[in-house]
């Protein structure tokens, strides 16, 4: 499960381009890392986690992926 200090960061006025959280995550077979406003967590691999990690994210985010080889 990710890290409370990122879980459930919400936008507080309506989200625009200048406004948009920006968050990284690199993707690796048994979990993501995640980085937002320098917070870092992990959240597993799974379709379930996810699911529930993708639902807190703020509508108008902008996500950047990479994959890791381990």
């Amino acid at each position: 499960m990710l890290t409370t200090a990122l879980h459930g960061v919400r936008a507080k006025e309506p989200t625009t381009q200048a406004n948009a959280p920006f968050i990284g995550i690199d993707v690796a077979k048994a979990d993501l890392a995640v980085g937002c406003a320098r917070q870092l967590g992990t959240l597993a691999n799974e379709p379930a986690s996810i699911d529930r990690w993708l639902r807190s994210v703020p509508t108008g985010s902008v996500l950047a992926m990479a994959a890791r080889l381990n």
